[in-house]
């Protein structure tokens, strides 16, 4: 069976990659390089942004939204209300089929105008292993850790995350 790599990026709409494994350079007359494995494309498609709502600053802190949608406030940011929510993609492939999720360890996000923050401990459920169902479908949500400096200007904050799912 094909190995495939997709790559799904967040909060702007999915990107999906196919990559080419390439055999290494032909050091003697004699040598044969391996067979290089085929990558398949898979859909990929995000369905709903990382988002950690609307939060106030009072000298610093981090929220940290798990995969389930489920908020907690560290330091001293707190909740200002409105909607949030993890992020959401739906993949689509061969029925049944096994994957692996990769998440960064680190993404920057932007405010239009200057500003910069963080999210780490990015994490999704299924965690890191998964499988299609019947219908070749699967649901996986993501959640981080967003870190906001004493300092941070008031803003929206958007950036995309790179997520990989890895088809066996």
């Amino acid at each position: 069976m094909a190995k495939s790599l997709t790559t799904i990026l967040l909060p702007i709409v999915a990107g999906i990659t196919a990559l080419a494994a390439t055999p290494p350079p032909t050091a003697f007359a004699h040598y044969k390089p391996p067979a290089v494995p085929k990558y398949d494309v898979i859909e990929g498609v995000t369905v709903q942004d990382l988002d950690f709502g609307k939060i106030a600053n009072f000298g610093g802190g981090r929220v940290r939204m798990r995969p389930n949608g489920k908020r907690i406030f560290f330091g001293r940011v707190e909740d200002l209300g409105g909607s949030f929510s993890p992020a959401k993609a739906i993949l689509e492939g061969e029925p049944r089929r096994p994957f692996l999720i990769h998440s960064p360890s680190f993404a920057p996000i932007r405010k239009s105008g200057g500003g910069r923050l963080h999210v780490t401990k990015i994490t999704s459920r299924p965690v890191r292993i998964g499988r299609l169902d019947s219908a070749g479908k699967a649901t996986v949500t993501f959640g981080g850790d967003l870190h906001v400096r004493p300092n941070a200007e008031a803003g929206r904050y958007r950036g995309p995350v790179r997520f990989s799912v890895i088809y066996f």
